[in-house]
């Protein structure tokens, strides 16, 4: 996908001089070229992964929300929470 988009580029951008010659092999050896190119597809994929590694970090800058919940249950039974007996003498 990004290889196309860099032809166009380069088409729309004057880069295409070879167009105004009007030989229609030179078009197609220059497009043939194009796609075969792999240096041009290795820097491609370079240039998407480095966008995508732009807006990774770029996430920091921004705010984040979190949520927790938690849940605790009181027993009145429960040895731990039993208060001590206390042991009043009537006099």
């Amino acid at each position: 996908m990004l290889l196309g988009s860099i032809t166009c580029f380069a088409q729309e951008s004057g880069a295409g001089w070879w167009h105004d010659l009007g030989d229609s092999v030179l078009d197609s050896l220059v497009d043939v070229g194009v796609r075969n190119n792999y240096d041009v597809a290795m820097a491609a994929r370079r240039i998407g992964i480095a966008r995508a590694g732009v807006g990774t970090a770029r996430a920091g800058y921004f705010p984040t929300i979190g949520v927790s919940a938690s849940y605790a249950k009181y027993n009145p039974q429960n040895e731990m929470f039993r208060l001590p007996e206390t042991k009043c003498s009537a006099t």
